[in-house]
């Protein structure tokens, strides 16, 4: 699964002999997830999530959503950040257990339900071209959540190390700040 590295990475530092610095990166993630969790926790209580993944078959019409657990997910969700429903079939294992793709004709009926859409983007803050792709469609922009303005983009979400994770945070942080301001007052 996508967010498995957080138990690999353990053995694979402790085999390489950099154990304390492995320990030490995972408490200050922690620490620091901790903190964000708490800062977020009245504003996130209760809302649903969706997330747009940043992969997707454009000439098959395909997008990719992503649940709990997930590349785009698994650190948000260390914020408290539930994403909603789950993979139709997960019996591939792996990452199709918590992600999946489908036709663009079925992007109003899985994010329904979401009042937030997260979705990820590049390093420099661009979509890539397979969420570009769900971005200018008609069915995306007559998503409730979209209507309402509640998209945070999320940089750096694939994440694989806790020094990396805490690059994430830090823009978690960021956006979660912006889309929830007037919450937070």
């Amino acid at each position: 699964r996508p967010d498995s590295w957080k138990d690999l990475g353990g053995r694979q530092a402790e085999a390489a002999g950099v154990l304390s610095n492995w320990d030490e990166q995972k408490e200050i993630y922690y620490a620091k997830a901790g903190e964000l969790k708490d800062k977020y926790a009245d504003v996130l209580e209760g809302v649903q999530f969706g997330h747009l993944g940043a992969y997707g078959d454009l000439s098959a019409g395909e997008f990719q959503r992503e649940y709990g657990g997930s590349y785009g997910t698994h650190i948000a969700g260390d914020l408290g950040v539930e994403y909603y429903g789950q993979v139709k079939d997960a019996s591939a294992g792996g990452a199709s257990e918590v992600s999946e793709y489908s036709s663009i004709e079925e992007l109003p009926a899985s994010f329904a339900e979401a009042d937030y859409i997260t979705y990820t983007v590049q390093d420099d803050g661009t979509p890539s071209a397979e969420v570009q792709y769900v971005m200018d469609s008609p069915l995306w922009k007559n998503l409730p959540a979209v209507k309402a303005g509640h998209l945070i983009p999320i940089r750096y979400s694939e994440a694989a190390t806790y020094a990396s994770a805490l690059t994430t945070l830090d823009v978690l942080d960021e956006e979660f700040g912006a889309a929830f301001a007037e919450e937070l007052k």
